[in-house]
């Protein structure tokens, strides 16, 4: 069974990349899972393809809980500048 993980969800200019991670010994984080899907970015601001951010997310989602087999609840999200 899973410690207490940590998700992130970062926008890259062409994947949504979700990374779970925990604390482990000495104040060292482990990544334990990673998901990725593929988007079509953004550009000035706005995302090139807004339908189908929803579905990268999902997707990054689902495949970093799949490798650990547990669901995540809350997410820390790194948003694109």
């Amino acid at each position: 069974m899973m410690k207490k993980a940590t998700a992130v969800l970062d926008f890259g200019t062409s994947k949504v990349l979700v990374l779970l991670a925990e604390e482990s010994a000495y104040q060292k984080v482990t990544i334990t899972s990673a998901g990725m899907a593929q988007y079509d970015g953004f550009m000035n601001g706005e995302w090139n393809a807004p339908g189908d951010v929803t579905d990268a997310i999902a997707s990054a989602i689902e495949a970093a809980e799949n490798k650990v087999g547990t669901h995540i609840k809350e997410v820390y999200v790194g948003v694109p500048g």
